[in-house]
Formats: C-alpha cells, structure tokens, sequence
C-alpha cells in the first residue's frame, strides 16, 4: 500500500533535497513506499523506506522517533535541528536505488514494534509517520564481524528460531552487489538450522553495505557491513602453562578451559569431547570459557575459527583436564544497602563448581587487608553470603536472602566496611592462589547491589558486570542484571 503526498510536501521536499528536474514539475503517485511492502500504519520492524522521486541522496533525510509536533516541523523546514529532537535521531544509512531515481533510508537497527517513526526532510517538511508492528517471521541477528570492527569476505547470521536458508544469491545495496548466502556459520555448515552466512565482496572500498530487510522469509539484522577490509589476523604466542589452540592459547582447568586469541577479534566455532559445538568470541578484551568439561581426563576440542578478513581455519587438538579444583566465584555486592551500614552490607559466594567445598580458611581480600571465612561446606551450585555479626536476616529495609542460604558471618565484611565507591575484591583458597575477583564499581544507589551476569562470567570481562534489576538485589538466587557497566 502506498500514503499519498500533498502538493506541498512534494515541492518542500524537492526543494529541501534536489529533485530532477523532470521529477519537479509534477509530483508522483506516492512519495514513501515501505519495503518490504506493508502500509505506514503497520511497518515490520526490518524496514526500508523508499523516498520516490529523488534522483540524489542528502543527509537532509532524516527519520526521528515518535511523532512530530508544530513546533518541531517548523525548526525542521527552517534547516535546523534542535539538540533535543537530535537526540531523536535513528541511525540509518541513505543511499540511491539501483535505478537511480528514488531515495532509500534503511534504519541500522530493526525498529520498537508498537512505536510511531517519523521520516522528514530537514528544510523541507515531514514526509511520513510509520508505526511499528510486530511480525511472525524469524530474526538473524549478525554474530560476525562484530559492530565498529573491520570487515571480509564473510558475514554471519542467527536466529534463536528454526531457519532454513538454502545455498543462493544475495544482493547488497547500495550498488546491488552480488554475494552468495550458504547455510551454517562456516564451511562445514555447523548450525545450518539456526545460521546462515553471506560470502563474496562483502568489502567495496566504497559505502558501508546492507542486507536485504528480508532474506527467505527472515528478517535480517540490518546493521551495515564494514566497508573497511581488514587483514589476515596472526597467532599469537601462548606462555605455560597455556597450550596452543588454533591462532590462540587454551589455559586447562579441571572442568573448564579459558581461551584468549589475539587483540583483533575472532570467530570461533568449537565443539569439546561429546558436548554439542558452540559459538564464541575472542579479542583483546574478550576471553571464553568452555564449561562442562570432565576433570582428570583428556578430551578433544575441534572446530573452526574465522577471522576479521573472513580467512575460516580448522584445528582439533587433544589434551588432558586438572584434577578436581574448588570453583567459588564472587557472585553479587551490595555494599550500600539502604538500611544500616556497614552491618546490612553482603558479598555473595557461588559454589560454580562440580563438587562439595570447605570454604574455612578461604580469604575474602580487600584494598586494606584480608578476611578469613569460617568453616562451612558449600554444595555444588549453593549459594552463601557473607555478612557482619550484625547482619539482620528480617531487615525490613533490604532485600532479605532467599531461605536457606548460607551465612558465613565474619567480624565485619571488609576490612573496614565496603566503599559505597566500590573497591576490588579477590576470593583466594587456603592455599592462597585467587579463585575469583570482582572489580571496583561504585554502588548506584541505596540498596541496589552490583551482580555476575552469569557464573560463567569471567573476571576480566569489561560485560560480565552491572546493577541488578528490580527488586534491586538477589541474595541466595539467580542474578538479573539491569545493564553493563
């Protein structure tokens, strides 16, 4: 379907943008068509708009969240933009049709189902108001090449759903350039059923590329593809006790494996011993964690890893776990609760490992000096915390623990309490080597703590941190995180 455009909104557009002079003297049937075809009042949230009638490109299309008042409209057709409709601004890429005489604005990100949009001309006038439903079909969201990073031959899409994408052609715009879509996230076609990957001249030198908004029947991320082509990405040197795994270095622990890469990212497809391949990510700042290996034994790791240039390299190696380990993790803080201080303030421990653990003379340290827990046995999966004598369990101002959990009660928690403007703290063993850290992050506010996305969260992951969501604290259970820090 297609919304008609006054007489008026055509020649302020034409005038604000350029038109073609053969486009100037009378206005076309239709000004914005929506692709793919939906009306403006029901757009998919993968969408293009087609600006009909615009023989040349300006940054003056813009689209805006929400609709557009008077007052707005009249600072859009004067050329200026205010910072707080700015601030309204959704990232989107415009360029020519293949033909030449139209306008695309293709937004970077799928849009808000149920939200009102607004395209205008910025010294023209407003062009269309779209609202946003929601559709049945599957999204993909691109895993590779990571956004902001360099780009190759090779991009990488999937969908939490069921897909099937058969081998076939894709065309990327602008220049409607031509590129093969294969199933699987690699050559061997692992996840065909939820992945599939577009290969060929991803990288043009020229404009930033875009998928289609829809690719066999689903949606596509549609976040423009590097123009920038990056270079082969080199091994790096792995330090003992680190053994060598593809480009990058696998640290063995007992039912766990750390894996870190080079700086540049890469993409890695690995499947260990019988457990089912899975997809992860290294880069300067990113290291991943295998779980679920079986202590004391060797087992096999193959797969593929792809880099930035879009280079896909295969290794399969063998090597032996670590005997059983304690895995105790600092899991949440809440070192300003809104009762009082320091008697209401926490750490939370996670017994992430596979066995039972002791945890009496284990050291919770901080900036100024060291704890020691008393004895307790933690079981697998079991949550404690440890608190000052003064801790309330029925603070009426606090999240109370869930029932059950352990409390390891100390003389205070920290050496002098813990800093509402956060300070580093490190779980050691008897033995004194560190089993887990958690960084300095100031409290937000009162009673809201600082969580571990998940347990499987590494320490020096700059994500695996953030405030947790309503009821502003999860003492004894599950984190929910609000946002990264």
């Amino acid at each position: 379907m297609r919304r008609k455009a006054s007489l008026f909104h055509w020649v302020s557009a034409c005038a604000a943008l350029g038109c073609a002079p053969e486009a100037r003297e009378r206005p076309p049937a239709a000004l914005v068509v929506v692709e793919p075809e939906a009306p403006l009042e029901a757009v998919p949230p993968v969408v293009r708009f087609r600006v009909e009638g615009f023989s040349g490109v300006s940054a003056s299309l813009l689209l805006f969240s929400g609709e557009l008042g008077s007052y707005y409209l009249g600072r859009i057709r004067a050329g200026d933009l205010p910072s707080t409709l700015a601030e309204r601004r959704v990232t989107a890429e415009v360029f020519p049709s293949e033909d030449g005489e139209d306008a695309i604005v293709a937004p970077s990100a799928p849009l808000d189902s149920g939200a009102v949009y607004s395209l205008a001309a910025l010294g023209g006038s407003r062009l269309a108001v779209a609202t946003v439903t929601r559709v049945e079909s599957p999204y993909a969201e691109r895993v590779w090449p990571p956004r902001g990073a360099a780009g190759g031959r090779r991009a990488v899409y999937c969908s939490e759903a069921s897909i099937a994408v058969p081998r076939g052609e894709v065309r990327l715009s602008p220049g409607d350039v031509p590129v093969a879509s294969l199933p699987g996230a690699d050559g061997a076609e692992t996840f065909a059923d939820r992945c599939f990957r577009l290969e060929g001249m991803l990288v043009t030198g020229g404009p930033p590329l875009v998928p289609p908004p829809v690719h066999e029947a689903v949606q596509v991320d549609p976040s423009p593809l590097p123009s920038q082509a990056s270079e082969p990405t080199e091994g790096i040197a792995c330090v003992a006790p680190e053994r060598s795994l593809g480009p990058g270095c696998l640290l063995v622990d007992d039912d766990r494996a750390v894996l870190r890469g080079p700086e540049d990212p890469l993409f890695w497809i690995v499947q260990v011993a019988d457990a089912p391949p899975r997809i992860v990510r290294t880069s300067r700042t990113e290291h991943a964690l295998l779980d679920g290996l079986s202590a004391d034994t060797v087992v096999r790791a193959r797969g593929t890893v792809t880099d930035l240039a879009g280079n896909e390299t295969p290794f399969d190696e063998s090597f032996r776990t670590a005997p059983p380990r304690p895995h105790l993790i600092l899991s949440e803080v809440l070192a300003n609760p809104a009762g009082p201080e320091p008697s209401g303030e926490w750490v939370e421990v996670e017994n992430d490992g596979a066995s039972p653990v002791n945890v009496g003379g284990f050291t919770l340290s901080d900036g100024g000096g060291e704890t020691t827990l008393p004895s307790a046995v933690m079981a697998p999966g079991e949550y404690a915390l440890v608190v000052g004598d003064g801790y309330a369990v029925d603070s009426p101002d606090d999240v109370p623990p869930a029932a059950g959990t352990l409390l390891l009660r100390v003389p205070r928690v920290g050496t002098d309490g813990l800093s509402n403007g956060g300070e580093a703290l490190t779980l050691s063993g008897k033995d004194g080597r560190p089993l887990s850290r958690f960084p300095r992050i100031a409290a937000s506010r009162p009673g809201v703590s600082v969580a571990r996305r998940t347990a499987s969260a590494l320490d020096d992951d700059a994500s695996a941190f953030g405030t947790s969501s309503a009821p502003g604290a999860s003492p004894g259970w599950e984190n929910h995180i609000d946002s990264p820090f």
